[in-house]
This record gives C-alpha cells, structure tokens and sequence, in this order.
C-alpha cells in the first residue's frame, strides 16, 4: 500500500501466538481467526523474530533522513481473550524453566482485563510498529527493539501517542 503523508488508514493486526498454542491454552477453534490459521499454514518463508508483520505501507515522498510520526487514533481489542506468553530461559526477574502460554479474559463492556495476577484497562496497546531497518542490517529479528522501533512492548503506547521514528 502507498499512501500519502497525513493519509488516515485502517489496519488489522494478529496476535504473536500460533493457533497451536491458542487452541492448548483453550481457545476453541472456531474462535480462532481464519486468518491466523492461514498465515501459520501457508506462509513459509518466515523471518527471526516471531511477530506477524503488517505491511509494507510506503509512505509517497518519505526518503532517508526523514522522521515518521505516526498519530495512532484507536485502538481496539479484537479478541476476547488475549494471551501472555512466556519462553523458557533468564527473564528479567527470574529463571522459566517452561514456556507457557496464559488467556487473560477481557470484559470489553467493562473496559477491563482480568486475571488473578492484575487487573487494569483493557485498552488495546500499540507493542510493535516501526519502518523498515537500514538495509545495511538486512533480514532482522522482530522480536529486540531498535533504532527503527519496532517490537517496543510498552504498555503506553495506545491510541494518541506521539512516536517519532527515523526513516531509512
């Protein structure tokens, strides 16, 4: 897609986890979306990192040395139940010894995720969006943030945030 810089346009994201791991933590099927079960049945040719990326959207007339800034206007929940992944390793707090994966119920009326560990907004968080790396980097992991933004993880950046982000 190329769309012109102040352009408004829609764009529908899909969660980190396969439908494997939805269906194991117990999502049924049939609550699973078609196109997540889609992607992880066709698509071959997957980079590191395990995100599903949306895009590529130029934007007309941006060129190196520039500076995105992206006015996310909402942000909404698609799901009813979001999940919380773990790997097995070193986190930051302690050592996993297994990876996991947690369904955190979200009451959308309410505006209210749920679990026994937290309670708080259910506001969808923007956690990854970024431009395209240097070419010089290449094919990278999505998973690290970097100088192109990317995987950010913050649960602060929602709908209203002011990004600023240099263009490659």
């Amino acid at each position: 897609m190329t769309i012109k810089s102040g352009d408004t346009v829609e764009i529908q994201t899909l969660t980190t986890s396969s439908p494997t791991s939805l269906a194991n933590a117990g999502v049924k099927s049939e609550d699973i979306e078609p196109e997540l079960k889609a992607i992880h049945a066709e698509v071959k040719d997957k980079g590191p990192g395990g995100h599903i990326l949306t895009g590529p959207i130029y934007i007309d007339g941006a060129e190196p040395g520039m500076c995105w800034n992206p006015h996310p206007e909402s942000a909404i929940a698609r799901r009813m139940q979001p999940t919380g992944s773990t790997r097995s390793g070193v986190s930051y707090l302690r050592k996993i010894s297994s990876a996991a994966t947690k369904l955190i119920p979200l009451d959308l009326q309410r505006n209210v995720r749920s679990s026994r560990q937290y309670r708080n907004s259910a506001a969808a968080v923007l956690r990854s969006m970024g431009v395209a790396p240097a070419d010089s980097k290449g094919r990278i992991n999505s998973g690290p943030p970097g100088d192109h933004a990317g995987n950010l993880d913050n649960k602060d950046l929602v709908a209203g945030t002011k990004l600023f982000i240099p263009i490659y």
